[in-house]
């Protein structure tokens, strides 16, 4: 909704909700969104401990601050967030969902595939849990459970750095 093109940047829009209001934890749900789909994980990092100051028990917020973690190589600080906040939520999907791609980048399938099938058992329609159980499944054979890391260790970089990235190690 805050990404459509035809109603401009709405990172002012939101910086100004939150200087008029800081304690409504969506106002900065919203800006670690904005970072998160920009590829700012620093900036989704601190728009979500900035708003987990204000409440500290938002499971959503929590669930930022655990994918900026885990963006930014930090996957057993990431996967201890997301064993609490299933602790504050067991019900919460997105979570499980999660924790289980956690579980992929730290090459343990079986764990992965338990948490996926436990976010669809709660939201049977959720995509990325799909998309995540899928790829648990191939992780299983050790080929691709390396490949698989490979990647999502190169999903970390913006655009331009995979590239860069991809084309030095074809040279070497």
């Amino acid at each position: 909704l805050y990404t459509a093109s035809d109603l401009g940047d709405p990172e002012p829009a939101i910086r100004e909700a939150l200087r008029l209001d800081p304690s409504r934890p969506i106002h900065h749900v919203l800006l670690a969104s904005l970072a998160y789909d920009r590829a700012d994980w620093s900036g989704t990092l601190r728009a979500a401990e900035a708003g987990l100051a204000v409440a500290p028990l938002h499971v959503g917020l929590g669930n930022l601050r655990a994918m900026a973690l885990a963006r930014l190589g930090r996957v057993a600080e990431s996967g201890a967030l997301l064993d609490r906040l299933l602790g504050i939520d067991p019900e919460h999907g997105p979570a499980h969902a999660l924790r289980g791609w956690v579980h992929l980048e730290q090459a343990e399938p079986g764990p992965a595939i338990e948490r996926f099938l436990d976010s669809l058992r709660i939201d049977p329609n959720h995509t990325h849990a799909r998309r995540g159980l899928i790829e648990a499944i191939k992780a299983r054979h050790p080929f691709y459970r390396h490949l698989l890391r490979y990647f999502l260790w190169l999903d970390r970089f913006g655009h331009g750095t995979r590239f860069l990235v991809v084309i030095v190690l074809f040279w070497l």
